[in-house]
Parts: C-alpha cells; structure tokens; sequence
C-alpha cells in the first residue's frame, strides 16, 4: 500500500494553525509523524501554546499543557479508564468506565484552555490505537466515556514505520475524517528562526556552517548512539551554554571532556565538528554577511576556509537573487573551487526552478559548460 501522508515542514504547517483554530466546529486533531527528535512534542507545547493563547485572547500561562504518554500505555485502560460493574437504581447492573486519569489531570490544571498531546500514539499498542476514535473526533470530543472541555484541544505525535522506533501505521479509521495527519520534513531554516532566542548561538552558527556532520539526520541512522537532531541539538546546545559561561572557556578551545559531554547527545562526529568550528568560526564569514555583500566579503587564505566560506552562503541560500550573489562570491575563489562549488549551486538553481538574472552566473554557466556535468557528483 503506498503512503499518501501529506508532507510538510513544521514552517508550512504552523502557520495553518490559526485557521485550524477558527473553523467552524473546533480544532480538528492535528498529528505530526517524523523521524525521532525532530521536535514534534517540543513545538506542540511551546509555539502551539502561543497560537492557542492568541485564538483564545489569553495569555500563554492561562493554557494548560498535558503530555499523554500513550507509547507506553499498558492496554486501552489505562488511557480510558477502566471497565467496572455498576449497580443501577432498579437492582441491575451495567458496566461504565472510571474516570481516566488524563481528565483528572487535566482538572487538575484549573485551565480553560490546553492542548492534550498523545505523544507517540504511532508506537501505541493496537487496542490502545482503537480505542482513541472519541478522542480524536472533535464532534465526539471524549476520553473513554467521559467529555473533554471544550476549551481543550487534542494533538499527537509519532514515529514513522521506517524509523525503527516500533511505530505502526495509526488506522485509517482515525485519519479519516477525525484527525488530521503530516509527515514531518527537515526544515533547516525553520529551526535556526525557532531556535534563534532559544538556542546557544555556536550550535546554531554550525548548523547552518555547512561543515561535516552539521546537517540534521532526517533518519536514524544504521549505527547506534546518540546522533544530530533538532533535539539533541537543543540539549548539547545547554551544556554548552553552561561551559561558555565558565572561567574554563578561552573563547577557542572545547577541552576533551566537554567534547565527550557534547557528544553523548550529538555523537562524536557532529561534537568534534563543533570543536573544530569553534576554533576556526572567526576566520570565515557567515553565509547571510557573503550574501548581503558577495563582492566585500572576506574572502579567507586558507582553500578548507574557502570551502567552508562557500558552503556557508549556499546554507543562506533562500531565493534566485541570493543565489546569484553566492556565486558572484564563488567566482573570487581560487579556481579549483569553483567548478565543483559552482555546479553544486547550478543544480540547486536547477532544483528549485529558479531563474538566473545575474550576468556572472550566465558567463559562469558558458565557461565551464564541459565541466558541469562531471562535477554534478562532486558536492562539497
């Protein structure tokens, strides 16, 4: 059977959020499937709480948040209460469900407003999976036998099939009408715009450096051990935060146990990128100071740093006019740079279905039309 979910960024789909809110008949529960530590759960109780807060005219400490952890529920009981006898008032008896534990926590907020998050509800076992149709069907809007507020909304996450993660496809019976459901794509620049007041600036210089091992991984990966992900990327980012604010930092050196710290969330490879980032980061322009101004940026000594300089602007690629101005910097390096540099920006051109409008880039195009094609493989 082949997979229909919609893809998109978690940009694309934030912005859709506020209509979502004010359609008629309320929030239709929203799932995002995706590679593991991407940030589904973290967006969900941050910049989701905020779309809530604005809808509702309130503040975000007046919405309540609830993380289900349904991944690891037992059975469909301990997420909708169990199944007991009941005497009724003519002598017979009836079965009805105890209050779920998730209604009693959500009383226990004292909030008119939240966001119930069934987190990992992909790795859910089968019975817990059909149990949730009420819960993701606003018009049914309950958990068990038991209504949800009206002022709360529900949301989820999880893994997808191919992960490894032990997800399951979720019925079709529950994204069918009930619940809305995407399939999460890397989105570099979404994350560094999330991440610029949030995150320690070095963590997020190297993402967008364009060095080796700095690219987020969009699966998991065949090894085992921690490895680069928007998560992780957070949490090494704190350690990091904690040792720059320390007398042991000289402002250049990451000494070997803070590079193991690192590594413990990002994996080895992407922790001594970042050492050797750190140490060589002022030596070579970002990639937004080469595209604001390709022809005065500094241009290093050093051909690695040229290279890195180059990738860097294409990282700040956004637009056919900011690629024309990274390749009026390319042609300024040395000239073993550039056929491999440029063609990897031609391809990008080419890719995005953009429009060269740039004289430079159409002479580039000319001189080294024999060479393009066998450099197309060759990405720095």
């Amino acid at each position: 059977m082949s997979n229909r979910i919609t893809n998109t960024t978690l940009r694309d789909l934030d912005k859709s959020i506020p209509y979502q809110l004010a359609a008629e008949g309320g929030f239709q529960a929203l799932g995002i499937l995706g590679a593991p530590a991407m940030g589904k759960t973290m967006y969900f109780q941050t910049r989701f709480v905020e779309h809530i807060a604005n809808h509702y005219g309130v503040q975000t400490d007046d919405v309540g948040v609830i993380v289900e952890k349904v991944g690891q529920a037992e059975d469909s009981a301990a997420v909708n209460g169990l199944t007991i006898p009941s005497k009724l008032a003519d002598g017979t008896y009836a079965t009805i469900k105890t209050k779920p534990s998730l209604l009693v926590r959500i009383e226990a907020t004292g909030k008119q407003y939240g966001v119930v998050i069934l987190d990992e509800l992909a790795q859910a076992g089968s019975d817990v999976m059909g149990s949730v149709g009420d819960t993701l069907n606003r018009t049914e809007h309950k958990v068990g036998d038991w209504e949800l507020p009206q002022g709360w909304v529900v949301v989820f996450t999880g893994n997808r099939v191919e992960d490894k993660a032990g997800s399951k496809r979720l019925p079709t019976h529950l994204i069918t009408g009930r619940a809305l459901l995407a399939n999460l794509l890397p989105d570099l620049q979404g994350w560094v715009e999330w991440a610029s007041d949030k995150v320690n600036p070095v963590i997020i210089g190297f993402v967008q450096s364009g060095m080796p091992h700095s690219e987020f991984a969009d699966a998991v990966p065949s090894f085992y051990g921690p490895y680069f992900t928007p998560r992780s990327a957070v949490a090494a980012g704190r350690h990091l935060d904690a040792f720059m604010a320390s007398p042991e930092f000289d402002g250049e050196t990451i000494p070997s146990h803070i590079q193991s710290l690192l590594a413990m969330n990002i994996g080895e490879d992407s922790a001594t990128q970042i050492a050797v980032y750190i140490r060589t980061a002022n030596e070579v322009p970002m990639g937004s100071e080469i595209i604001a101004d390709p022809m005065n940026a500094m241009v290093p000594d050093n051909t690695g740093f040229q290279l890195l300089a180059a990738n860097r602007a294409m990282n700040a690629v956004d637009s056919a006019a900011d690629a024309d101005n990274a390749m009026l910097y390319i042609v300024r390096l040395r000239p073993e740079l550039q056929v491999s540099l440029g063609a990897k920006l031609i391809r990008r051109f080419a890719a995005e279905g953009w429009t060269t409008g740039s004289d430079v880039t159409n002479a580039f195009m000319v001189k080294f039309s024999e060479f393009l094609p066998l450099a197309a493989g060759d990405d720095q």
